[in-house]
């Protein structure tokens, strides 16, 4: 333990210029995002401080470096996993926590618990560094200077924007090819830099490090949608929820779609249809009132819906010009300026649907908003920023100066798939 206390001190040590320029950075941007209102655009600064960042952990690496038979570590009586751990408790020290501190500090600005996030923030601050510290870990194992380091960096993010570019990932399932990609990902960065610290197999390291990236660049194009939606599904509740389909406005290229097998409280959405093009409806659909989907072109045969149940919502009343916290999401406040305006601020990584209902004054809501929408598997990626901004409010003229809000946070509870044809509804 004493060996890798001393390495680390001596990292810490030739890294202090770097160290300064981060800590200044830092200070900018907590002071910078600390505010209610942005004084700037953070994610430039949070942008700025990640760069800094990573080449801080390229030098660090390189400091031994792996390739080749020179480096004075091999003739000293160094094994490589002290090594190893001695570069990770760096990390830790001078990036991880860090980025954990000023996130919290941006919580606690913002008027938001931090306790109470502080899992959610530590689980954030560690995809930060496994999704962009560790691949520059690993470039750095498989390079010998820095100029090698520099170039892989280049030719790998060169790589995904030109294949991102060209072949954009379907909107319906990015959030599902996200999280699957990032964990394949993470998995397999890690088994690289322990192979190559333990074999120093650099030129099979370089080989596997490209074909990597190419395959986990094109995996969520070339899959398709109905797979990823299969993985999310592997990992929830199954549900009893039924379809009732009728013809809509238009039979050509409208039907109304009512939810059955729902329990009081529960609501439903159809995330995504596979086999036509629709627009969904933008609010959660009730057991008591049918909604329509509308199809780009004539429905033939049959098309298969993805479902998201939700459960009973959590309603908190407020009075318009109240600010609220809301629990398992942030806090909420709303005004009138002419116009009801609603404004809530979350912590990033949040698993649930939260939309607004408002009156004039009396108890029946006449008037809905969604304000914010998260899906709920795994939120495995990093977000450079802990809060959430999320805002509704009335389009017209507003007569709710001395109305009520009602917020409503639906959790989901269960994914399913049901196929949608003319003749009824099957598994």
């Amino acid at each position: 333990m004493s060996l890798i206390l001393h390495i680390a001190r001596k990292d810490l040590r030739q890294s202090w210029a770097l160290l300064a320029a981060t800590l200044a950075l830092f200070l900018l941007t907590t002071w910078t995002i600390s505010a209610p209102q942005p004084r700037y655009t953070f994610i430039e600064l949070e942008s700025g401080v990640l760069l800094i960042w990573m080449i801080s952990t390229g030098i660090l690496w390189l400091r031994e470096p792996l390739p080749g038979q020179r480096a004075y570590w091999f003739a000293r009586p160094l094994r490589w996993q002290d090594l190893l751990r001695a570069k990770s408790l760096v990390v830790a020290v001078a990036i991880f926590l860090p980025i954990l501190a000023t996130h919290a500090i941006v919580v606690a600005a913002n008027g938001l618990p931090v306790a109470a996030n502080l899992p959610a923030l530590a689980w954030n601050a560690a995809m930060i560094i496994a999704l962009y510290i560790l691949p520059v870990a690993v470039l750095a194992a498989i390079s010998r200077n820095l100029q090698q380091l520099i170039l892989w960096v280049l030719a790998v993010f060169a790589a995904g924007i030109l294949v991102t570019q060209a072949y954009p990932m379907s909107g319906k399932t990015y959030f599902v090819a996200n999280t699957v990609t990032n964990a394949l990902n993470i998995v397999a960065l890690l088994a690289i830099l322990i192979w190559q610290y333990r074999t120093r197999a650099t030129r099979a390291g370089r080989i596997v490090v490209i074909a990597l990236t190419l395959l986990l660049r094109t995996l969520p194009i070339w899959v398709p949608d109905p797979v990823w939606f299969a993985f999310q599904r592997a990992f929830s509740p199954t549900h009893a929820v039924q379809l009732a389909v009728e013809p809509g406005s238009r039979p050509d290229q409208t039907l109304s779609i009512r939810f059955a097998g729902l329990s009081p409280g529960e609501t439903a959405v159809i995330t995504a249809v596979h086999g036509a093009t629709a627009f969904l409806p933008p609010r959660p659909i009730t057991d008591t009132g049918p909604r329509e989907v509308t199809f780009r072109h004539p429905l033939h045969s049959s098309v298969t819906a993805e479902i998201t149940v939700y459960g009973p919502p959590l309603t908190l009343p407020a009075a318009i010009g109240e600010s609220i916290e809301i629990p398992g999401y942030g806090r909420c406040r709303s005004w009138s300026d002419g116009y009801l305006q609603i404004l809530c601020h979350g912590v990033t990584g949040f698993a649930a649907r939260l939309d607004a209902q408002w009156s004039a004054g009396d108890l029946t809501p006449d008037s809905s908003s969604v304000l914010a929408y998260a899906p709920d598997l795994w939120a495995l990626g990093p977000a450079l920023t802990p809060v959430t901004r999320a805002a509704g409010g009335s389009g017209g003229k507003s007569v709710y100066r001395k109305g009520r809000v009602f917020y409503n946070l639906r959790k989901p509870i269960a994914h399913v798939q049901r196929r949608i044809e003319l003749t009824g509804i099957r598994e």
